[in-house]
Parts: structure tokens; sequence; C-alpha cells
């Protein structure tokens, strides 16, 4: 699926170009759609592409009509099989002003937080201080079911979004297998996102249903993993897990390692790649730690009393007032790890050696601007509150269990929530989050020297 792409912004008043990444050798096409001030639809307009490094494309902008009220960026992928609007803006008098929240817009991703509980008890998971005021039971109890989950599944498929399911631990949910098959009847992609603790149970019925991505936490070779995730023996249940289910599902399923970067395994990140290998693994990826200092929290709570009316206590969790990892040494091992690596291993967020430098010595700075998760994904919290952030549920803008997708995503709230967040540019919180790059563009491989 496409998706919008940044906007060039030295044409201040004017319809920007489209820097949209892309892998090299296939740029989709793409032009202008315009409507005139009657109401008429325009010719389309041809906007010719400039290749940039890295497979990252230019679309400059033709000459717009006189007449024309309202343009918007469409582009087809190769052979013409996807299609999407990059964005539209409308004329505000004599310049042009971007409208973020136009109805219609495809949804790239719709993230089920299926259930709020988890059966570890993970030393940097900022969930865990929630986890602690339930039981498994209360949890369950207290998560949509597979006939309504299969209802707002069925309505999605017109916007054509990605499924992401994750928790809590999503395998604890007991319409966890139905679901899948469910998204997959409807032809939508899975990700599914586990500590891989009941993947044994599984394997069978993931044969049979298989998710098209499985993304496995495993932060370091078994002494090291049940140390963070203090479960002793838990490393071989994983392995167990995973062999069971590449001896039943074969290669249906792509399965991705994700190594969290911290401290206590860090003089280990280098043996990732043979540990990822092990287990039968895809794919590597590093993840940088989302971590607050506590002037972020308090600033964030702050901003959640004074612009939402709620007390932004989902932060406490990821508060980390101890010395970071150093980022040299970050840096190094994870290229050093991708150079002697026999699969992809990639690092997340994408960022270059300088940029790691700054994510850990300058915590409040973000490391890139604009959060588009409220414009182009919906993320669902177990109760079926809708969310703008899954990381920091503070802020329901809908209630999905009673409402439609489509209500919740075009309704007052969430428009609300955009222009509050556009007007602030950046909740404190969101200096240190991932979902700052979910945006498609293409993660560049550690492996093969290509990162130095």
């Amino acid at each position: 699926m496409l998706a919008m792409g940044q906007m060039d912004r030295d044409s201040p008043g004017q319809v920007p170009s489209v820097l949209y990444t892309w892998p090299a050798g296939r740029a989709p096409q793409v032009w202008l759609e315009a409507v005139a001030d009657d109401g008429s639809a325009l010719p389309p307009l041809a906007c010719p592409g400039t290749e940039r490094a890295r497979g990252r494309q230019l679309w400059r902008v033709p000459e717009v009509p006189a007449n024309a009220a309202r343009v918007s960026f469409r582009a087809a992928g190769p052979g013409g099989q996807t299609e999407a609007r990059l964005g539209t803006w409308e004329r505000d008098g004599r310049a042009w002003r971007h409208v973020p929240d136009l109805p219609g817009t495809p949804l790239r991703m719709l993230g089920l937080r299926l259930i709020d509980w988890c059966n570890l008890r993970c030393r940097m998971c900022g969930q865990v201080p929630r986890w602690e005021r339930m039981t498994a039971r209360q949890a369950v109890a207290g998560a949509l079911r597979l006939p309504r989950l299969r209802s707002l599944l069925e309505e999605a498929v017109a916007m054509r979004p990605a499924v992401y399911l994750w928790g809590g631990e999503p395998f604890l949910h007991p319409d966890i297998v139905p679901l899948i098959r469910t998204i997959r009847e409807l032809g939508m992609h899975c990700t599914i996102n586990t500590n891989g603790t009941t993947l044994t149970a599984h394997a069978a019925a993931l044969a049979e249903a298989p998710p098209d991505l499985l993304i496995v936490s495993v932060d370091g070779p078994p002494e090291v993993h049940e140390q963070i995730r203090r479960m002793p023996g838990l490393f071989r249940r994983v392995r167990e897990g995973l062999h069971r289910l590449r001896q039943a599902a074969g290669r249906q399923v792509r399965i991705q390692i994700n190594t969290v970067v911290l401290r206590e395994n860090l003089p280990r990140l280098r043996e990732m790649p043979a540990v990822a290998e092990d287990l039968m693994a895809d794919a590597l990826e590093f993840q940088l730690p989302m971590f607050l200092t506590p002037q972020m929290l308090a600033e964030y709570r702050q901003q959640a009393q004074t612009c939402f009316g709620v007390d932004g206590a989902s932060a406490t969790g990821f508060l980390d007032d101890s010395p970071p990892p150093d980022p040299a040494e970050v840096w190094q091992a994870v290229c050093e790890a991708g150079r002697n690596a026999r699969i992809p291993v990639t690092l997340w967020p994408p960022l270059g050696e300088e940029q790691v430098r700054t994510y850990f010595t300058q915590p409040a700075l973000p490391t890139r601007s604009g959060c588009r998760l409220p414009w182009d994904s919906l993320w669902l919290e177990p109760d079926g509150r809708v969310v703008p952030c899954p990381d920091y549920p503070d802020v329901a803008v809908g209630d999905a269990a009673s409402a439609g997708l489509a209500e919740v995503r075009w309704g007052e709230p969430m428009r609300r929530f955009r222009r509050t967040l556009m007007e602030l540019g950046h909740l404190s919180v969101c200096a240190k989050c991932c979902q700052l790059h979910q945006d498609f563009q293409p993660k560049v491989p550690l492996t093969g020297g290509l990162l130095r």
C-alpha cells in the first residue's frame, strides 16, 4: 500500500512537491488530480519524478490551473495494482493549505492490542505497571471477543489497512487463532508481535492459518535473554516454539527477531545474528529503547492534563533515569553484527550514527518531526476504545465496541486531537517514540557493509 511521503517545504503558500520513499526501480506513477471552483474535475496533471539516493523519489508539482480549488496527489504502484492518495490541498485565498484529515484517504494500519496482560515482566517494558492492577482472568473478561472483532475487520476491509496484533501477549487472547484466520480470509496483511512463549502450543494452528509476519522478542543469548525477561528457561521455550512452527508451517510465516538495545545486552549484540539464525529467523532487527527522563514525564503529564483533561499515567512505566548505553558502542555493535550476518539486519528507528548519538545524549530532542499515526492509523485497546497513540493510550477518541471505525476516525474527538497535536508540534513523549518513523520508508540494511 502506498502512503503519504514527506513534503518539501521550500515553497511556502504553494502546493509542495512530494518526496516519497520507494524502493529504487519500483517507483509508482504519481499525478495530480484537481477540482475546479464549481466542483467539476479537471484533467489529471502528470508529475515528473527525479530519483534521489536510496530509492527516494521527488515529484515536482506542475503548474496548477488558476481555477483549481482543491488538488490531490495520487499514486499507482508498479503495474497499477495499488493506488493511494498522497496528500490533499485546498486553496485558501491566494495560498494553499494542507488538508490532513480528508475522509476517503486509505488507512495504513489497524492495530489491535488484543489483551492487557502478559506472562512476562520484562525490565524495559513500559506496560508492566498496568498489568500489576489486574489478573489474567480480568484481562480476558475485559477484551473484545471474536464476533465483534470480526465485524470491525469486515468494516476495515474497504480501508485496506495492514493489521497489527499485539498486547500484552496476544497469544493469551482465547480467540487469537480464529482471529488470524479471519484476517487472512479477508485478504488483509497480518503481523503479530509476541514474546514467543506459547508458540509450541500454537504451531499446528498457525500452519493452517499463517500470519504474514511474526515478530518475536529475543534480547540476547539464553542467559542474557532470561535475565532481561525475568524468566528462567525462557529461551529454550522460545526456541522450541519457533522450531516447531518452522516444521509445521515451513516458510509460510516470515519470522523476525526483535532485539531491544539495552545496557545489559550491549556487550553481546554481535552474537545476535547467530542467535537469530539458530531460532530459524528470516531477519533480525535491533530496536532502540523507548525511555523517558523525569523531566519528560512531568512535561507530558502536564500536557495531557492541560490539553486533553487526562493524567497521562500510561507514561510512568517508561521512566528511566539510569545512565543510557554508550551511543558509540551501540553503533559499533549493531554495524558489526550486520556486517557479519547472513540474514538481513536492520536498526529501528532507521537512524544514522550521529542520530543514534543524539537519541541517547539528548533524550528530549525528537528524532523526527510530525507523527502521522492519528491520520493514517487506528489503534484499538482491548476493550474497544480507539486511541491516537498505541504506546501512550491516555486519550480515547471513540469506542469501536459500539461505533463504526469510520465514524471514530473522522469524528470530532479525533479531529480535535489532530488539531491539538499540530498546534503543539509534538508531545514530550514523542521524542523517544519509534512510531514517528512508521511511514513505510525502507529500512536500511546493516548487512553487506552498506552502513559503516
